[in-house]
């Protein structure tokens, strides 16, 4: 059984790694926009945006995960 602190901070970095998700979606259609609004060469540069939320994403989802064996194995 996982500890009731140990639970509430993997429904945080649940909602953490959604708003990166939900970010990197945003980003992604705000750089589509405007790259097909202004053109690549004006506009590539809005790509950093969804790079950056995605590299968070990927290592909220990470640490949530290892969290969760980490419970698993302690149980």
């Amino acid at each position: 059984m996982i500890p009731e602190d140990s639970r509430r901070f993997i429904k945080m970095s649940i909602w953490v790694e959604r708003f990166w998700l939900l970010a990197l979606l945003a980003g992604i259609a705000f750089s589509g926009y405007q790259i097909s609004s202004k053109g690549w060469e004006n506009e590539r540069t809005t790509l950093l945006l969804p790079a950056i939320a995605g590299i968070w994403w990927f290592f909220r989802r990470s640490f949530r995960k290892r969290l969760e064996r980490s419970q698993v194995h302690h149980d």
